[in-house]
């Protein structure tokens, strides 16, 4: 699990998906050398955090794909955050 408490991702670009985040299915990653058995997808906890002025061809501020599972939490703001 990734949980982001008290931060703010601002202004990030990204020319595929999620600009802030892009928690996508891990067989979909590039790795050095593949794993041999596949982790799962993961989870992300959002508490507190502002996700403000991020870009993307899709998901501009956070994209979640598969499996994977998102959480935004107590007093976060997801605002401001142009995408397709």
């Amino acid at each position: 699990m990734l949980k982001l408490e008290n931060v703010h991702v601002l202004e990030n670009l990204a020319g595929g998906t999620g600009g802030g985040i892009n928690n996508d299915n891990p067989a979909n990653y590039l790795w050095p050398t593949l794993p041999t058995i596949m982790p799962k997808s993961g989870r992300v906890e959002i508490i507190n955090s502002t996700f403000s002025g991020n870009a993307a061809a899709s998901g501009a501020a956070i994209n979640n794909v598969a499996m994977g599972s998102i959480a935004i939490q107590a007093n976060s703001q997801i605002v401001d955050n142009p995408g397709q």
